[in-house]
């Protein structure tokens, strides 16, 4: 209970603040776990992982069944052609980056296969995040943003529908 306050209460107080809700939900979780390793308390560290792991489907669930009322009125079909552009262009700016980051970083070269790179790259973020991010988005700047916000959904529903769908038969060939 008190993580679920934690988390919740500090979302709240950074977003009347006028800082990032999302940061400080993380810090605060951080900062828990930092403490709840510092006691050597694995047991609370258990209950807590269960507790998450399943709360999050529930989460998610909500998650998208607002995305999917709020889709309904937001998603501009015409510019179909543009969603998919920027889904491509976030799939080659994810790969930039791993192989960036696998090239300079020495550990994950140790950790990690150079295929292993491309498979990270489809299984990138679905967008959950990045949905709440923008319906957030879209009541702080009603009207103003609305193609934005459609673009946006749309390369992420692009996103889930052909990664999802397409993620375990690729992770199989490698």
């Amino acid at each position: 209970m008190v993580s679920l306050i934690l988390a919740y209460g500090g979302f709240l107080t950074a977003e009347h603040f006028g800082v990032s809700g999302v940061l400080a939900t993380v810090t605060a979780g951080l900062m828990l776990s930092f403490e709840l390793e510092k006691q050597n308390r694995e047991q609370t560290r258990n209950y807590l992982r269960g507790f998450w792991e399943n709360i999050n489907p529930v989460v998610l669930s909500i998650l998208f069944i607002v995305m999917g009322l709020e889709v309904q009125k937001l998603i501009q079909l015409s510019e179909w052609w543009a969603m998919l552009v920027i889904f491509v262009l976030s799939l080659i700016s994810r790969e930039i980056i791993l192989l960036i980051s696998y090239k300079t970083i020495p550990n994950l070269r140790e950790r990690f296969k150079f295929t292993d790179v491309h498979i990270m790259t489809w299984a990138g973020i679905k967008g959950t995040m990045s949905v709440a991010l923008l319906l957030m988005f879209k009541d702080q700047y009603a009207n103003q943003a609305d193609m934005i916000i459609s673009l946006a959904i749309g390369a992420i529903i692009i996103s889930m529908v052909v990664q999802s769908l397409s993620i375990y038969p690729l992770s199989k060939r490698s």
